[in-house]
């Protein structure tokens, strides 16, 4: 939208350009399939939490501007039974560094 802001005008050119991309197949390719819209959190429905680490989600977030140790991303751990919650720095979002990650912070 900012390209075509900056170089044309017409009226109703934010709608002309939305329904361009989203009927254009290759401007779609690249995005995943998004079945849920923007909305308030939900709870998720959970039947039966046995102690600490019986459900752990993970979360991800970035990438961002580089910290100066060179950390792009933050990885973050909640608990469910107990609530608690952990971000963690990190360089790259991967296989090893998530697993390094949780087995050396939060195990």
């Amino acid at each position: 939208m900012d390209k075509v802001r900056k170089h044309a005008f017409w009226h109703g050119w934010k709608r002309d350009v939305a329904e361009y991309v989203r009927e254009c197949s290759t401007c779609g390719s690249g995005k995943g399939h998004r079945p849920w819209r923007n909305g308030l959190m939900q709870r998720m429905p959970i039947h039966e939490l046995s102690g600490p680490f019986s459900l752990l989600v993970v979360d991800a977030v970035g990438p961002l501007v580089a910290t100066p140790r060179g950390n792009k991303f933050i990885l973050v751990f909640a608990d469910y039974f107990t609530r608690w919650v952990e971000a963690f720095a990190i360089p790259r979002l991967d296989t090893t560094t998530f697993v390094e990650t949780m087995v050396n912070e939060m195990i």
